[in-house]
């Protein structure tokens, strides 16, 4: 298993069993975001659909087993205010160290995809985005 599918499977997983939905980790992407304080990996899933803004956000640290807290909804000022594009569920946990000590998951930066790229960030003339030493975009004004 792949590190998106696995990450997308808990996060997938935690979502439905809270909500008693069938959604399928299948129907999702992932990108790394910035993980919040005291937490050392930052996920942001959703959905491929063009006409849907459902998101999932899950902030991790290693721990012995996998294990999240129950989603919340939160307000996310990225996407302009008063519009369903500014809510996302959020939820932390840890990870099991295992799959990472054995080799079986790398934890590496997962770029957002090319075509979920916000044009307000900034980006190089070939397209791809430009990142920060921090893994951060550098975002530009909006007027």
């Amino acid at each position: 298993m792949n590190q998106k599918q696995y990450i997308l499977n808990l996060m997938v997983g935690a979502y439905n069993r809270q909500f008693r939905k069938r959604f399928n980790a299948s129907d999702f992407d992932l990108m790394s975001i910035t993980p919040r304080v005291k937490y050392r990996f930052g996920y942001e899933a959703f959905t491929t659909r063009t006409d849907d803004n459902f998101r999932l956000r899950a902030y991790f640290n290693f721990g012995d087993y996998d294990y999240s807290t129950l989603y919340r909804l939160e307000s996310d000022g990225s996407g302009g205010s008063g519009n369903l594009s500014d809510e996302v569920f959020v939820c932390t946990g840890t990870l099991d160290r295992y799959f990472f000590e054995q080799g079986l998951v790398k934890f590496k930066f997962i770029p957002p995809p090319a075509n979920s790229v916000p044009t307000e960030i900034l980006l190089m003339e070939n397209g791809d985005t430009l990142l920060t030493e921090d893994g951060d975009y550098i975002l530009l004004e909006t007027a």
